[in-house]
C-alpha cells in the first residue's frame, strides 16, 4: 500500500468498538473536515465518515491489533486515535510537530503498571490513546520491536506495581509498559503532547487552555467537553461518582489586591495570609511615617 499526505487512523475490532469509532471520527470530521480518516477494523461498515476501510486479517481482540496495524497506516504523517476520544477543534497542528520530531504522544496520567527492568524509572510512560508519528525506517522498527516486547511480556509472569493489575488485566496484558521501553530503546526523536491534546478524563489531571482531544468514554463526550472547557483558565479535573468536576485556579481575573488575596489564602491559608498582611501593612506605616 502507498503512502500519502497526512491522515487519522483508527484500529479497531468488533462492532462495539466500530460504532465508538464513528462517533469519535463525526467529532474529528466536524473540526477537521479535510483531513482523511483510515479505518482498520475485521467488521463490515460503510460509512462516509472513513476515506479508507482497511481490513484487519486475523485479528486478536487485543492490543496486538493495534501494535501490527500502525505500520500499514496509508499516511506518511499520521494521528492515530483510539475509539474513545472525542475532537473539540481543529488540532491538525500536531502534525507540524513531525518537522522535528518522529513521534509525539501525551505522557499517561498514571504510570508503571508493571515493572521494565531495562528503562530507567524516570523515563516517561507515554499514552498510545493518541499518537503522531511520521513514517521512517526507525519508526518502523521501533514499532516491530514493540511487538515483539508485548509478545514477550504477556508470556511471562510481570511484576506488577499498580495495585491489582494481575485481576484488572486479566484478559489483556496493557501495551504501554512495551511501548515505554520499545520507545526508550529506539532512537527516535520523541516529544510530549500537551494534556489538552489527550484528557484522559478518568484520571485526575490539570489543563490549561483549550481541551482539543478528549479521551476516556461517557455517555456524552460533548457534555463533558463544554464543562472542560467553560473556562481557558488552568484547571484540575477529577471524575467522582461518574460527575466530571472541574476546579479552577485560584487566580481569577478581578482586582489586583483581590486577586493576590485568593491566590495567597488557596496556597497558604487564613494564618499565614494575615500575618503577610499586617506585616506590609506595618512596613507601609513605618515607611510613610520615616
Amino acid at each position: 500500500m502507498g503512502s500519502s499526505g497526512r491522515g487519522i487512523i483508527y484500529i479497531v475490532t468488533g462492532r462495539k468498538f466500530m460504532e465508538e469509532a464513528c462517533r469519535s471520527a463525526d467529532s474529528v470530521k466536524r473540526c477537521m473536515p479535510d483531513i482523511p480518516i483510515s479505518i482498520f477494523t475485521d467488521v463490515s461498515v460503510r460509512s462516509p465518515l472513513f476515506d479508507q476501510v482497511l481490513a484487519i486479517e486475523d485479528p486478536t481482540h487485543g492490543p496486538e491489533d493495534k501494535i501490527q496495524y500502525l505500520t500499514h497506516s496509508p499516511y506518511e504523517e499520521t494521528l492515530y486515535l483510539d475509539s474513545d476520544t472525542y475532537m473539540t477543534e481543529d488540532s491538525r497542528e500536531v502534525f507540524a510537530l513531525l518537522e522535528r520530531f518522529d513521534l509525539a504522544a501525551a505522557q499517561a496520567p498514571y504510570r508503571v503498571q508493571y515493572r521494565v527492568c531495562e528503562v530507567p524509572d524516570c523515563f516517561p510512560e507515554l499514552n498510545t490513546g493518541v499518537i503522531v508519528f511520521r513514517k521512517t525506517e526507525t519508526l518502523r522498527l521501533c514499532l516491530d520491536q514493540w511487538l515483539q516486547i508485548y509478545r514477550a511480556d504477556r508470556e511471562k509472569t510481570v511484576d506488577w506495581l499498580l495495585p491489582g493489575g494481575a485481576a484488572w488485566y486479566r484478559r489483556a496484558l496493557p501495551n504501554q509498559p512495551s511501548f515505554r521501553r520499545a520507545v526508550y530503546e529506539s532512537g527516535l526523536r520523541i516529544t510530549v503532547l500537551p494534556p489538552e491534546y489527550n484528557c484522559r478524563i478518568p484520571f485526575p489531571g490539570f489543563v490549561h487552555t483549550k481541551v482539543k482531544i478528549i479521551h476516556g468514554r461517557s455517555e456524552s463526550l460533548s457534555t463533558l467537553a463544554d464543562e472542560l472547557n467553560r473556562t481557558l483558565r488552568p484547571r484540575v479535573h477529577i471524575m467522582r461518582w461518574g460527575k466530571l468536576r472541574v476546579m479552577e485556579s485560584a487566580m481569577p481575573p478581578g482586582d489586583y489586591v483581590l486577586t493576590r488575596t485568593r491566590w495567597s489564602l488557596h496556597h497558604w491559608g487564613l494564618l499565614q495570609t494575615a500575618r503577610a498582611a499586617i506585616t506590609q501593612f506595618v512596613a507601609r506605616v513605618f515607611l510613610h511615617s520615616a
